[in-house]
């Protein structure tokens, strides 16, 4: 995929939920403060989510309406465990975490076997 000039040198953040993940926002929010320490100002948050579209945007609200410091893009990547496995070949080599939904473990565990930096939201 042909990368756009306002993607460069961004932060890629992969999140993973479902309905029941309402803490999806609030530890988003608390990594991008801690990633942006290190000099980024760019993300791409990437949504991986079988509450499909426009409602996975729902949980993000707070994420997008607390960031406008930030330049951010919200891309909605699919509902499957498949489209994880694809994404994560396309943000491995770049900076990335990937934030997974506790109880969302078989995607947590294609997140590890593909070499992503992971951690769960509880």
């Amino acid at each position: 995929m042909k990368t756009m000039l306002f993607e460069e040198n961004a932060f890629h953040v992969i999140l993973v939920y479902n309905n029941g993940s309402d803490s999806v926002a609030t530890t988003a929010l608390a990594k991008l403060y801690e990633i942006a320490v290190k000099g980024y100002r760019r993300f791409i948050i990437h949504v991986i989510s079988p509450m499909g579209k426009p409602y996975y945007v729902e949980k993000l609200r707070d994420l997008i309406s607390n960031n406008i410091a930030y330049t951010l893009i919200i891309k909605y990547r699919g509902p499957n465990v498949e489209d994880l496995a694809s994404l994560a070949h396309e943000v491995k080599d770049k900076p990335h975490l990937v934030l997974v939904s506790h109880d969302m473990i078989e995607y947590y565990n294609v997140a590890l076997t593909r070499g992503l930096s992971v951690e769960k939201i509880s």
